[in-house]
């Protein structure tokens, strides 16, 4: 479990170069730079268990390797946190979800990267977007659906919009680091009604349906 969330950081180190040669400069330059992201990562990874992912860009040049840069370069390293969002949506989400006899429902939430079931490890810094869904068929009804009296179908109201709810505590918690909303989302495979649920379209009968899930992208 993710106990503290990130906090926004700049830090901008200087070396001195005065009365030194330009090779010297370049060494330390590179050497600080590698010192400052071997401490970010560890300083990241033990408060959160699972290091942000990371981009280095040398003189505007994205993806250049430290040691790329000369005695009069700039170098920036760019942290992003959507593994951790990931990891911490999974554990929230089976935590707190709603348990029958087999605790089926609970453990059923997936990770989609691309479009595709992954693990966290396969969420890298070039990616855009993913999403975190849930893959039993009455997901949706559990997350939305209404008794035939139009009460919510799950009894205890607290489970009402369950992943609704934990979307909006990840969007308090990670929002300055990504864009968080709560979405359905279609899956291979998808269940299909036996029969029509209402006069929509989506909800005839043979219509694959939609599971209730949180997507997250960079800002």
């Amino acid at each position: 479990m993710i106990s503290r969330s990130p906090r926004i950081f700049a830090r901008e180190i200087t070396v001195a170069s005065k009365n030194l040669f330009p090779a010297q400069v370049e060494a330390l330059l590179e050497d600080a730079a590698r010192r400052e992201k071997a401490r970010v990562l560890a300083e990241q990874t033990q408060r959160a268990g699972i290091a942000p992912t990371t981009e280095t860009i040398v003189d505007g040049r994205r993806g250049a390797p430290i040691d790329a840069a000369t005695d009069r370069s700039t170098i920036i390293i760019e942290y992003e946190y959507l593994r951790e969002i990931a990891a911490w949506l999974l554990d929230t989400l089976e935590r707190g979800a709603v348990r029958g006899p087999t605790g089926v429902y609970a453990r059923s939430f997936i990770l989609l990267v691309d479009g595709t079931q992954a693990e966290v490890g396969a969420i890298t810094h070039e990616t855009k977007s993913f999403v975190v869904a849930n893959t039993r068929p009455y997901a949706r009804r559990l997350e939305v659906g209404k008794t035939r009296s139009g009460a919510p179908f799950v009894v205890d109201d607290s489970r009402y919009r369950y992943v609704d709810s934990v979307a909006k505590v990840a969007k308090a918690r990670y929002g300055n680091f990504a864009a968080i909303r709560h979405t359905f989302v279609t899956l291979n495979g998808a269940y299909r009604l036996r029969r029509a649920q209402g006069k929509r379209r989506d909800r005839q009968a043979g219509s694959e349906i939609s599971y209730p899930g949180i997507r997250v992208s960079k800002l």
